[in-house]
């Protein structure tokens, strides 16, 4: 996989989400993105997509900025996968 930095991951999502225009720049507020329930999940299926990086809306409240939230997806992005299964037991 190769490395992914926010300013990356702010210029794909500005392209899949053109509704959102040019809000993308680091320093904006998350909250000034003004997205309502459906926009959210549109940007986390976008991201997943993307990335394979699976956030719930909760993880958005721990970032003030867009350019947090993309430091944030790129952080994820650069995590190896989890490809552990559970372990299940016959009983």
């Amino acid at each position: 996989m190769t490395s992914v930095d926010s300013r990356t991951v702010a210029r794909h999502l500005a392209d899949r989400l053109p509704h959102l225009g040019s809000r993308w720049r680091p320093d904006r507020p998350l909250a000034d993105l003004k997205l309502d329930s459906l926009d959210t999940v549109e940007l986390l299926m976008v991201v997943d997509e993307l990335y394979g990086v699976r956030l719930r809306s909760d993880d958005l409240a721990e970032v003030a900025t867009v350019g947090q939230f993309c430091e944030l997806v790129a952080r994820r992005a650069a995590q190896p996968a989890d490809t552990t299964l559970p372990c299940t037991t016959g009983e």
